[in-house]
């Protein structure tokens, strides 16, 4: 067993993070993991090169840590992106872990991978044969076409923004942020907390997520929409003139 802290970000911030906070905690500690952009907000640091080597520096007294584990699933909807896989080259402590199930549409295949200078270590906790044979083929060749998936990036952040006003004007509190999905608080109007809303929702045949449980301090009030295609956003926003 192991005791875990939580590094909390709270929704008067904006979800923003605590950079010299968290580099404080986080050395006070054996591993660290870190997710960027981060979800269930959606919310992008940049900088994160910064706090790695904040975190595993000894120029100002020994840090604790020993792995930094850092999740970026959905950093290729970041435009300008930088991704930290080539700083493990200097910092074997640094893992870096990319599912390809988001940005890539292949959820169903179950594809990820990771990026790491300590290969050796990280075997020791993966199983044998963890991705099909027919995932990484589709890996692969989702790999070798560039091109395509940026411009679903363009239609998904064109599409968000449409849909980010939509449920503005509806009344929701919109978070902004980068991935294929928006965070979003219940208008201020709206008498039931976000179970309830959730199975209006499904009355109607749209599924949306009940974000209570995805953060400590998210509350009652707190719904995640995805981010679909124009068409399928608007159906949501009919469904919610009905509700709200």
């Amino acid at each position: 067993g192991c005791n875990v802290t939580h590094f909390p970000l709270y929704p008067d911030e904006g979800f923003e993070i605590d950079k010299e906070g968290l580099i404080s905690i986080s050395r006070e500690h054996d591993a660290v993991i870190l997710v960027n952009p981060n979800s269930p907000t959606g919310v992008y640091c940049e900088g994160m090169e910064g706090i790695i080597r904040g975190i595993l520096s000894n120029k100002n007294g020994q840090t604790n840590c020993k792995t930094i584990w850092v999740d970026e699933t959905y950093i290729e909807y970041v435009k300008g992106y930088q991704s930290l896989e080539n700083l493990t080259e200097e910092f074997q402590e640094l893992i870096v872990c990319k599912s390809m199930s988001k940005c890539y549409a292949l959820s169903g295949l179950r594809a990820a991978y990771a990026v790491t200078s300590n290969a050796n270590y990280l075997r020791k906790f993966i199983p044998p044969w963890a991705v099909s044979l027919p995932a990484q083929i589709a890996a692969i060749e989702s790999l070798n076409h560039p091109e395509y998936f940026k411009e679903q990036y363009g239609k998904i952040h064109k599409n968000r923004e449409l849909f980010s006003k939509q449920l503005s004007n509806l009344g929701f509190r919109v978070y902004p942020g980068v991935a294929n999905y928006i965070l979003t608080e219940l208008p201020e109007e709206y008498p039931k907390n976000s179970s309830s809303f959730v199975s209006k929702c499904r009355e109607k045949g749209v599924f949306v997520r009940d974000a209570e449980n995805m953060g400590i301090t998210l509350n009652s009030r707190f719904i995640r929409f995805a981010v679909r295609s124009e068409e399928e956003n608007e159906t949501i926003i009919q469904c919610l003139n009905d509700i709200v």
